[in-house]
């Protein structure tokens, strides 16, 4: 599979913030029940598993499909909002829904840790606490304009808007130098993302990171 093919289906800028801060504030703040499966809540908070009668997985090796219609179902105890926007979002199902149309920025290996061969390759500089960040060249979204740092930015800019009122804004977002600035209305930029060129970025957090953000399983 070709990389236009393969990274053609971002379908949200809020796919290339999966980067550090995205995914740390996305699971502190899911508000899903966790019963999406049909599941209840036992004693401890733990969820008991419901069996649907549905297959987990459903591989089809057919020819594609032009302009079909995908139905989905879920089973769930209640209607799904049909919030599909990674910054937006807060239940799970809605994140279930949207997950096959999205790419992957970064990868991760057997070991759940960020490695390169991804759409961007991340590296840590722990002593100036900074993160730096390389996309590929041709990456595209799904109208086959081509990913750029520009769209990480504008990424970070959505959820430290001051208008923003979803759950990804936390702490590891507040990390960021001139984030709490920028949230706060008093400037027009956040000056911890550095734009080296088009396809390098530069993360300046003010605290040291902490271990799961080395982790694809990060907070």
């Amino acid at each position: 599979m070709s990389l236009k093919r393969k990274y053609g289906l971002l379908a949200s800028s809020a796919a290339v913030a999966l980067l550090l801060a995205a995914c740390a504030g996305d699971s502190d703040t899911d508000t899903d029940t966790g019963t999406d499966n049909g599941g209840t809540e036992a004693d401890g908070g733990d969820v008991v598993g419901v069996d649907s009668g549905f297959p987990e997985t459903l591989e089809n090796d057919g020819e594609a499909v032009e302009d079909a219609t995908l139905r989905i179902a879920l089973v769930a105890e209640s209607a799904f909002p049909g919030i599909f926007s990674t910054e937006y979002y807060s239940i799970n199902s809605d994140s279930q829904v949207m997950g096959p149309m999205l790419g992957s920025v970064l990868v991760s290996d057997e070991n759940f840790q960020w490695t390169s061969g991804g759409a961007a390759d991340m590296e840590f500089d722990k002593e100036a606490n900074i993160v730096r960040l390389t996309l590929q060249e041709g990456v595209l979204w799904h109208d086959g304009v081509e990913v750029t740092v520009d769209d990480i930015v504008f990424t970070h800019e959505i959820i430290g808007s001051p208008d923003y009122d979803g759950v990804r804004y936390g702490g590891d977002f507040e990390n960021i130098k001139g984030m709490p600035e920028f949230k706060a209305g008093e400037a027009d930029s956040i000056s911890g993302l550095v734009q080296v060129s088009d396809y390098e970025l530069e993360i300046h957090y003010e605290e040291p990171l902490g271990v799961n953000v080395y982790q694809a399983g990060g907070p």
